[in-house]
């Protein structure tokens, strides 16, 4: 928003393009979604996530079971779908494991 470049160099040594999508068609034109052309990955203290699309896979340390929601129709994720979608929750998960590197869907 402020317009400020990411710098290539930062006392002499090269920076790296920081990884995401820009929030400003959200922000400022009124769009709903963030169009991501990759899936969202995060893990905190043992917890793991991925978001693709409509879905939201998760696991909860100690377990790790992964639960699978469909935020289309469920956006409190009060309704674990993984047993009725096995194909994207072995696609969403095998993306979390192969490092977080390709789109799966």
């Amino acid at each position: 928003m402020a317009g400020a470049k990411y710098p290539r160099q930062y006392n002499n040594v090269q920076s790296f393009a920081l990884p995401g999508v820009s929030l400003l068609p959200v922000l400022l034109d009124n769009k709903n979604v963030v169009d991501r052309k990759e899936p969202l990955f995060w893990e905190r203290a043992g917890n793991r996530a991925v978001r693709w699309g409509q879905w939201k896979l998760v696991s909860h340390w100690p377990s790790y079971a992964w639960e699978l929601y469909d935020l289309s129709i469920d956006k409190a994720e009060s309704e674990n779908v993984a047993r009725n979608n096995h194909e994207v929750v072995s696609r969403l998960s095998t993306a979390y494991f192969n490092g977080q590197k390709t789109t799966v869907l």
